[in-house]
């Protein structure tokens, strides 16, 4: 039986910084890499971001300029940048490209322009050669109420978050699992009240003695790291972050995470775009369902986290879930 002292601690962290809610949901779209798409379909205008300055290419080669990256820095607030809204006008698709070192502020400008003007798919890349589609959609659903009769919960669904932050130490990452009811169609559902589960027992839980054991006021969301307590060693560097890649492919590994699991991917406004592409191409080298990246604007943490995470393989992140559920069935 696994001692959750330690973990009940962590729980009481304060959260990080959420930001400003989407403008829109992330919208359903290839979800892994185009391997074969330079040149671009007809009809895909590709962002560049180059040089200090945003231009949208067409594929008839027309460039259209529509700032500056210090403009779009000024101006990261906003929900849209209106020139390049414009100048996206008819595309059937986007290509944000970008070089790695390009605060995620100025490529999340692009991507939060582009699907609030509900242009499908969105590819980013830092230089073409390897096109990621972000804006997968999350399997989960929100259910508030049961109108209709109690939801038949058959599970625990766990769902993953990765946030990429930036401080005077570097760049670093940490991951979470939040633990949902899943339910009889195979989905996690988020926000369905307790009163609104039918009836449930610790046989559905992944270690039924984890369950049927667990403490009162067990948390939905627990740190992932390695048995150090680490995700990731702090990138002192923007030159040290492509070994995050095969690091973070290592994590996915231990965690167990499942091939259609969802994952919300959060950069800081601060985080370097090579960041998000390392993470990116370790699902991809995993198999894994693509993170759902945020188009939400988080600016600023609490420093750089310490190596403390509880749960670091399979076995502990199954246990936790099962205490989770445990507890959500004490009276």
């Amino acid at each position: 039986m696994i001692s959750w002292i330690l973990l009940l601690s962590l729980a009481c962290a304060p959260p990080t910084p959420t930001g400003t809610p989407d403008p829109i949901s992330p919208r359903p779209t290839t979800s892994g890499v185009s391997p074969n798409a330079s040149p671009m379909p007809s009809g895909v205008a590709t962002i560049v971001i180059a040089d200090g300055a945003v231009s949208v290419r067409r594929t008839d080669g027309q460039t259209t300029p529509v700032g500056t990256v210090d403009e779009w820095l000024a101006t990261a607030t906003h929900g849209s940048q209106p020139r390049l809204a414009a100048a996206l006008s008819g595309a059937s698709g986007v290509h944000i490209q970008a070089p790695g070192g390009t605060p995620w502020a100025v490529v999340r400008s692009a991507l939060s322009t582009t699907r609030q003007a509900q242009i499908d798919p969105i590819w980013l890349s830092e230089d073409g050669t390897e096109l990621f589609g972000p804006t997968v959609s999350p399997r989960g659903r929100l259910v508030g109420s049961c109108d209709d009769g109690p939801a038949q919960v058959t599970g625990v669904d766990t769902r993953f978050t990765i946030e990429i932050q930036r401080g005077p130490d570097g760049t670093w990452a940490m991951a979470s699992a939040i633990f949902r009811p899943r339910l009889d169609d195979g989905l996690g559902a988020d926000g369905l009240p307790d009163r609104c589960w039918g009836a449930v027992s610790c046989d559905i839980a992944p270690v039924p003695e984890e369950c049927a054991a667990a403490p009162e006021g067990f948390p939905d969301r627990v740190r992932l790291g390695d048995e150090h307590g680490c995700f990731l060693p702090i990138a002192k560097t923007d030159g040290a972050i492509p070994e995050w890649r095969a690091a973070i492919g290592l994590r996915l590994h231990a965690w167990g995470v499942a091939v259609d699991a969802d994952t919300n991917l959060v950069p800081e406004a601060r985080a370097p775009y090579s960041a998000v592409l390392a993470t990116l191409g370790a699902y991809r080298d995993r198999g894994l369902r693509m993170p759902v990246v945020s188009s939400t604007l988080v600016q600023g943490n609490d420093g750089a986290p310490v190596c403390n995470a509880a749960v670091s393989d399979a076995a502990t992140l199954a246990a936790a879930g099962s205490a989770w559920l445990g507890s959500r069935l004490l009276p």
